[in-house]
């Protein structure tokens, strides 16, 4: 590896303290991790497609195409994603042409031409277990002739859109279009077969030349064509598109983890023997002139120095650190200016490329596609390097050419990881870990920082992968922790060898921070499913011995269900472990902070990460942690100030933490604060993505605007601060109404109620009324819906009350009640609040709704006092105080905190003396003023002079104050 700028400080190395042991046990310590991913989990990664609907209306295709695509639907299940589209283009053009009498029969001809070339690359593919692995020159190739079936999918779409006027005249002109594209798309398939070996008369020639085998990928036409398309697409978006390209601060950690592969691959480079490089200068010459003899093109004005100059210049660090706004400015500006000016190179230009620049020239392409986030474009680029990597190895293997391949592998594996391709992410971390493999213990000193920083991408790609079930996702988790593991012991040997290294020790905060980030989603993975199956013997840092937990029944304790994994793992999970947890994210915030002093402007962001991280991973079992989110939150901000709207997202997200976790310790004005920051900066963000109302991150930005704002006044009805709430919910109203979802959307239908709430405590009675009667109206309309599909598709013999759907329907048809109760109307009124108790009661019965997603404060268990409450209110409005009694005295058993919510215990309070007094039997006139002293010391006003019992008929002295 190269050596950087000195630090003075090392990392010191983990304890094996027990919590740590336990940690490591608890993800599996010891299992073999040497399978690849594609035969432990291909199955979890991969469904099969079933052809039978899409051959039911080609039933009058030929048998043998039949059969075909038949054979090809049972390799689905382990083919690569290049056959899967090849599948889908075919059948697209199949169901185009057989619509068709004219070119029915050239559909029929190329489709059954492609079809036994995709049977034939799946089987090799299978055999030789390539399945989904990037960067092979037969998968580049393959993905250009499907590209190039598209231009007869246009075809046969232009002649079946044609009038029959139209088609009379072009009929010979199709004809021949279609001919002349069957023609070539038998010469490309032939090409393809010759180069790869696959024609069966071919092989079976013992003096079969294989001089294809010889030729560059950068000289096959295809090749070309792929590129010339790829770098179009680039000019296209950056002249088009780069305000949003450059819209995001850059992903440094991305482009750090791709510099250091690039690094790497330099750096092996330069050891290549003296002694060889005449060598190497000869078979380069001959390489370009063979490559020129193919394609006549004059060679772009490029000398092996500059670009390896030009290079070594973009993987400087210094690139990427950005001081103020300005620099970042820069920083875009030049990655335009970059990508605009690759127009002049041409795929048959690359072609005359000699073997050491050609690869050179893609990684500039990857460099500055990924600073722009055109991540598929980079992925192309990376991959075809890698193709001219493995060339230039087969033709003089050597064990540095074999560690530029598995960098290689590497840098592929961090763009891929940047698309949707996770699962090809991680193939190609397996695939350069498989090439270092044999040489790691025979060459250390060369091997070992390649061989972590792979196997930190592995597991960075395994962490992103996701499966289609809980327990193999929680298994790839426990892998990835695993792999993580590996790769931070080799980085603290590295980092204990070379103390001066700059790159090892940010490699190793990297591992370990990621690391750490692993562990959060494995837990957040396995509390999901917890809430699905709701484990009996699930106790969350409940502070209850093991032993006593182990008393309540539990199926998969006591044997009498199948195993389960993520089950023995709950069972097993304690405070101990997240702790430990936390002891690695402290390890790499030890190592950021180093680096941040000694690189500043680059580690910052990251730094904050980490410690945005520690605070999530503390509240998981402590309700002292708030302030633990102050730094992060103090971090993000000033990098805000620094780089307005770059960092209001990273921002919106620390002051959500840090709001969950202050209400968690009731600190309710501290909570409403952090809301209304976060609401400012999600505010920020949708205004930002205003000219982009029909994106997924827009509507994302939307429904956590709605989700705070439910939260921010809860809070406010809570603290009183009625004005504030209703601010909040109207606001977020006009929002959703611009997006066109309607203020009464049930999707948004909390946010309305909780106006109509805010209307009703702040004294404006009717306009409360208006909108809760919305939503129950809304909710009733649902209701029948609901019901009628039941009595369609059901035996009409279950029952169940949809406001226990969803909170928000619980909260609008408890406050529609109250209202109701303050208009007179007591027995509509009693019916909403004993519905919404009902709910809510049904809600907290439920396991899964007794864990909420984020640890802390359950609104569920909060707002039950509230609305038992208002239903004690209603009762004695209808004179049935005995009932109201036992509603207010559950609701103070529940609640007797007046600093989680003073206003319902100070009305429950209220509304006990009030009811004493109607009793007036010996004692009671004396207990009521007790009962009211005590209401006296909170310091909110309550909500009794609001609800209908303060309309009572008895006048008693003292009965009706608040």
């Amino acid at each position: 590896m190269p050596a950087t700028a000195s630090v003075g400080v090392l990392l010191p190395p983990i304890g094996d303290t027990s919590g740590q042991l336990s940690a490591d046990a608890f993800m599996g310590a010891g299992r073999d991790d040497s399978k690849s991913i594609s035969d432990e989990h291909l199955k979890s990664c991969r469904t099969g497609y079933r052809l039978d609907h899409e051959l039911d209306a080609l039933a009058n295709c030929p048998e043998a195409i039949q059969k075909l695509f038949m054979e090809l639907q049972n390799l689905t299940e382990t083919c690569g994603r290049t056959i899967r589209t090849g599948l889908e283009a075919v059948l697209s053009i199949l169901k185009a042409s057989e619509s068709t009498s004219l070119l029915r029969k050239e559909g029929r001809w190329f489709a059954e031409r492609m079809l036994a070339l995709l049977i034939q690359v799946a089987n090799e593919d299978k055999a030789a277990g390539a399945c989904d692995l990037p960067g092979r020159l037969s998968d580049l190739w393959l993905r250009g002739l499907i590209h190039d079936t598209a231009r007869f999918h246009y075809l046969v779409f232009s002649h079946k859109l044609d009038s029959t006027v139209e088609r009379s005249r072009s009929r010979r002109r199709r004809q021949r279009e279609a001919a002349m594209l069957i023609q070539q798309q038998k010469d490309s398939i032939l090409a393809f077969k010759r180069h790869f070996g696959l024609n069966v008369t071919v092989r079976n020639l013992a003096s079969a030349p294989s001089s294809e085998k010889n030729v560059s990928a950068a000289s096959i036409s295809t090749i070309q064509t792929m590129f010339d398309r790829e770098l179009a697409e680039v000019q296209e978006r950056v002249l088009h598109q780069q305000e949003r390209l450059l819209a995001s601060f850059p992903d440094t950690e991305l482009l750090l983890d791709l510099s250091a592969f690039f690094q790497a691959i330099d750096y092996a480079t330069t050891q290549v023997d003296h002694s060889r490089s005449r060598k190497r200068a000869r078979n380069s010459s001959k390489l370009a002139t063979d490559q020129g003899a193919a394609v006549a093109t004059t060679a772009p004005s490029w000398n092996h120095s500059s670009i390896q100059t030009k290079v070594r210049s973009e993987l400087e660090n210094d690139g990427i650190r950005f001081k103020d706004l300005q620099q970042l400015e820069a920083f875009n500006d030049r990655t335009r200016i970059e990508l605009q000016a690759t127009e002049t190179v041409s795929g048959s230009q690359l072609g005359t490329f000699s073997a050491e620049d050609a690869p050179l020239f893609l990684q500039r392409l990857c460099i500055f596609s990924a600073r722009a986030a055109l991540f598929d474009q980079s992925v192309f680029f990376g991959e075809l390097m890698l193709v001219l990597y493995r060339e230039a190895e087969s033709r003089e293997p050597s064990l540095k050419k074999k560690i530029i391949l598995a960098n290689a592998h590497g840098s592929l594996s961090v763009l891929l990881r940047a698309t949707s391709h996770k699962f090809e992410a991680v193939r190609a971390a397996e695939a350069g870990i498989e090439i270092l493999q044999p040489f790691l213990k025979s060459n250390p000193e060369l091997c070992s920082g390649p061989m972590a920083a792979l196997k930190t991408m592995n597991a960075k790609a395994l962490v992103q992968l996701r499966v289609y079930d809980t327990e193999s996702q929680v298994s790839i988790l426990q892998k990835a922790y695993r792999t993580f593991g590996e790769a931070i012991g080799i980085f603290q040997q590295l980092a204990v060898k070379a103390a001066t290294n700059l790159t090892v020790k940010r490699s190793l905060a990297d591992a370990l921070l990621a690391q750490a980030s692993a562990s959060k989603l494995m837990i957040q993975e396995m509390l999901k499913y917890q809430n699905t199956l709701q484990f009996e013997c699930f106790r969350f840092f409940d502070g209850q011995p093991r032993a006593e937990q182990n008393r309540f029944g539990c199926g998969y304790c006591e044997g009498c269900e199948p195993p389960d994994l993520v089950h023995d793992l709950i069972k097993s999970f304690g405070v101990n472990i997240v702790k430990a947890f936390v002891t690695t994210v402290e390890q790499s915030i030890e190592v950021f902070r180093v680096l941040v002093a000694r690189v500043p402007h680059l580690y910052e962001p990251t730094l904050a990460k980490s410690l945005f991280l520690k605070a999530e991973l503390i509240g998981m079992y402590s309700s002292r942690a708030a302030d633990e989110f102050a730094e992060p939150v103090a971090l993000l901000q000033n990098l805000s100030k620094k780089f307005p709207r770059y960092f209001t997202s990273a921002s919106e997200r620390a002051y959500v933490g840090l709001a969950q976790q202050q209400r968690r310790e009731a600190d309710l004005e501290g909570a409403a604060t952090s809301y209304q920051s976060a609401l400012q900066h999600l505010s920020t963000l949708i205004d930002q993505s205003r000219d982009s109302k029909a994106s997924s991150q827009r509507m994302e930005y939307v429904n956590r605007a709605y989700k705070a704002q439910i939260d921010r006044t809860l809070l406010c009805i809570q603290l009183e601060l009625y004005d504030q709430g209703w601010i909040d919910a109207n606001r977020v109203l006009m929002l959703l109404n611009e997006e066109g979802k309607g203020s009464i959307s049930m999707r948004f239908l909390g946010s309305v109620a909780m106006r109509g709430c805010c209307r009703w405590l702040s004294g404006h009675l009717e306009d409360a009324f208006d909108d809760t009667e919305k939503c129950f109206q809304a909710i009733k309309v649902e209701e029948q819906d609901a019901e009628g599909a039941i009595e369609e598709y059901g035996d009409g013999a279950f029952k169940f009350d949809i406001a226990e759907e969803k909170f928000e329907y619980c909260l609008a048809i408890g406050w529609y009640g109250a209202i109701q109760s303050r208009r007179g109307k007591q027995e509509a009124a009693l019916e909403c609040g004993e519905r919404a108790v009902r709910a809510l009661r049904i809600r907290l019965s439920d396991r899964g709704a007794q864990l909420p997603a984020e640890f802390g404060f359950d609104p569920i268990r909060q707002s039950l006092p509230h609305f038992l409450v208002l239903v004690a209110g209603t009762l004695l409005c209808m004179g049935r105080s005995e009932a109201a009694w036992r509603q207010v005295e559950e609701s103070l058993k529940l609640n007797h905190d007046a600093r989680i919510d003073g206003s319902t215990v100070k009305t429950a309070l209220l509304l006990k003396a009030r009811l004493l007094e109607e009793k007036a039997g010996p004692g009671d006139f004396a207990e009521a003023a007790k009962v009211r002293d005590e209401a006296d010391k909170i310091p909110f006003q309550g909500f009794l002079h609001r609800m209908g019992c303060s309309l009572g008929r008895t006048q008693r002295r003292n009965s009706w104050s608040a």
